[in-house]
């Protein structure tokens, strides 16, 4: 019934134009002000900013890895990105302090990890390292001295 009333198209558009909307104020709340309140913070004296900052990074990096690795599940979520937005939001405020209250409870697990994490990194980096020392070796002398 409704597809024959061509609600369904202004449904579909109305979404669209939503997503493309929450979608700029996502870049914006959950970039741009962050980046400008980061750099402010650190030209600051004061610690409590930066603890503010360091702890919307880490959440957001968090988000953005989940928004990665399942964001084909998440494309099915109608207003997905107004929803994003209200959370970035309540990250960013600092009424709210949301980005560190969400760090809190995502530390607490990620704690338990961070030796093991650390021990991969620096394996990761040996081994990248490595790999660009042989691929060095491998370069003819003239290139090397250009």
């Amino acid at each position: 019934f409704l597809r024959h009333r061509g609600l369904v198209e202004i449904e579909s558009s109305a979404t669209v134009m939503t997503d493309i909307i929450a979608g700029t104020g996502c870049f914006v709340a959950g970039i741009l002000y962050p980046t400008y309140m980061s750099y402010k913070a650190i030209k600051s004296s004061s610690k409590e900013d930066d603890t503010q900052w360091l702890s919307y990074w880490v959440v957001f990096a968090l988000i953005q890895l989940v928004e990665y690795v399942i964001g084909f599940v998440l494309s099915w979520i109608p207003f997905y990105y107004t929803i994003k937005l209200v959370l970035i939001l309540y990250l960013v405020h600092p009424s709210f302090k949301g980005a560190e209250l969400l760090y809190a409870k995502v530390d607490a697990p990620l704690g338990k990890q961070i030796e093991f994490i650390d021990k991969t990194v620096e394996k990761l980096f040996a081994s990248i390292s490595a790999s660009k020392a042989k691929s060095v070796d491998k370069v003819p002398e003239p290139v090397k001295q250009q």
